[in-house]
Formats: C-alpha cells, sequence, structure tokens
C-alpha cells in the first residue's frame, strides 16, 4: 500500500471506512470496492472486514447504486479490449457520475446502515500514484470515485466544492 505526502481531508473521526471504485488488479474489465486502494482508508473494525456479512451488504447497496447511477455518463466504463477483457476507461468517473451516485444512494437508503447511525456519501477525488517517487514524473491523476461510510451526526464533513487531488507514493 502506498504512502501519503499528507493526510487527506476526508479521513476524520467519525469515518468508518472509504472505499475506492476501481478496476480489479486481475482483471481490468471488473470493477471492485477496494478499502485498499491508493486513496481508501481500511476498515478496523473486524465486522466489516472483506467477506463478512455487512461488507457483502455494503458492495451490494453500492453495486446497486453505481447501476442506478451509471446513466448519467456517457463513457463506456472500459474503453479497450486488449487486455483480459479491457482497460479502465477514466472518463467514466465524472463529478455528474459522484453526484448522481449520492443522489441514488440518498434515495434508496441502506436500512442495516441507517440503524447503525451511518450513512455512504461518494466524493470525487484526482487521485495521483507516483511509482518510482515523486521525482519520475510517472503517473498522472486518475478520476476516482471514493464511497465514505461515516457515522451520522452534527459535525464538519469535507465536501471538497472541486475534485481534490492526492498524491501517493508507492
Amino acid at each position: 500500500m502506498g504512502q501519503y505526502l499528507g493526510k487527506p481531508a476526508y479521513w476524520h473521526g467519525n469515518l468508518l471506512g472509504a472505499v475506492q471504485y476501481r478496476t480489479d488488479l486481475s482483471c481490468g474489465s471488473t470493477y471492485v470496492w477496494d478499502d485498499r486502494g491508493p486513496s481508501a482508508f481500511k476498515f478496523k473494525d473486524a465486522e466489516w472486514k472483506k467477506g463478512t456479512a455487512l461488507r457483502n451488504e455494503l458492495k451490494n447497496f453500492l453495486d446497486g447504486a453505481m447501476e442506478k447511477a451509471e446513466g448519467v455518463v456517457e463513457q463506456v466504463r472500459v474503453n479497450c479490449t486488449n487486455y483480459c477483457g479491457g482497460c479502465p476507461n477514466p472518463a467514466f468517473v465524472t463529478p455528474e457520475l459522484v453526484e448522481e451516485f449520492n443522489k441514488v444512494c440518498e434515495e434508496n437508503k441502506n436500512k442495516k446502515l441507517f440503524d447503525m447511525g451511518l450513512r455512504c456519501r461518494a466524493i470525487y477525488l484526482r487521485v495521483r500514484v507516483t511509482r518510482g517517487g515523486p521525482q519520475s514524473g510517472q503517473g498522472g491523476p486518475i478520476p476516482t470515485l471514493m464511497v465514505l461510510v461515516e457515522k451520522n451526526g452534527d459535525y464538519v464533513r469535507f465536501t471538497p466544492s472541486e475534485p481534490v487531488s492526492i498524491c501517493t507514493v508507492m
């Protein structure tokens, strides 16, 4: 996992975890909700670990929300078919997709999360992954949809008015 050059503004005390919508590393045409991605925030609670009932319910809820939201994007998820079914299309993740995703999540609240005092909220990030150090020049900004699983309550939430760029060093 990469290291941050600074703590992302969306990491706060009421954040349980954050999953990044990204391509499955084993096959480029499959997307996954990953809490181990360069910009994600790994769930610490054992009930939220990958493969548990809560995590599977979250995944199914997010998959359903993405199916409903992706209609606002004119781009396809995969834009080439050379490698294992395709390459991720960076133009697929847009601020409009994130806005629609949040609307769908709000309209179709997950009862279990709601009963636990939690909510899901998506933000749009541009993640720059630098391999070989910041001076290598490798890795441009990648549009990223990040879903935060947060506690409900009256506190200041990080809500970017413009896309946020974060830089990780691999």
